[in-house]
């Protein structure tokens, strides 16, 4: 991906450290706080790529902001969860890409090789999630449908954005490198 946004990793750090206190009081504030860091400058380029369209590209923003952190806790939880079933559930909202829907309710072992590339999000908007359960009934109590068919084609990529392949949680500057470029949908 082309870098459209000058500045320093420190610079990007420093931007990214004043915003985190923010990110979970709001959109409005969140907004406020990125005007008020972007005015106090010292954050490279940053300044421009928001000075466009600062609602749609704040907006996204904030999202992936406040997704990226959420679901990295949740990777964690399910390492640390020794769960032996992995439970794929899919957000029914307008968040979500509708090819996720057809991995809905999908059960395997935590071990089975789609979770070294599945365990959500899956995409820039994606708002699945994977539940651990310990046991088959409680997969299925989680919302688990042990019969459902696996999708053969489940290694083609179709279900994973490349910048999600191997549950990578793209960074907040990838987040905004996308919304500039158009890819993140």
């Amino acid at each position: 991906m082309p870098q459209r946004i000058r500045c320093t990793d420190e610079e990007w750090a420093a931007f990214e450290h004043g915003l985190a206190p923010f990110e979970s009081q709001g959109l409005e504030r969140f907004r406020k706080e990125i005007r008020h860091l972007l005015a106090e400058g010292g954050h490279g380029d940053i300044a421009n790529a928001f000075a466009d369209d600062f609602p749609r590209v704040s907006l996204r923003f904030t999202q992936w902001f406040g997704r990226r952190q959420h679901a990295g806790l949740r990777h964690a939880q399910l390492a640390a969860g020794k769960f032996g079933f992995y439970v794929y559930r899919c957000y029914s909202g307008e968040s979500c890409s509708g090819r996720h829907g057809e991995l809905d309710g999908i059960v395997l072992p935590s071990d089975h090789p789609f979770w070294m590339d599945h365990v959500a999000p899956n995409d820039w908007l994606c708002a699945c999630y994977v539940l651990g359960a310990r046991s088959e009934r409680g997969a299925a109590r989680l919302g688990g449908q042990l019969g459902k068919i696996f999708p053969a084609n489940w290694r083609d990529g179709r279900f994973v954005s490349p910048p999600f392949r191997g549950n990578n949680l793209p960074s907040t500057r990838d987040a905004l490198e996308a919304i500039l470029d158009g890819s993140f949908t």
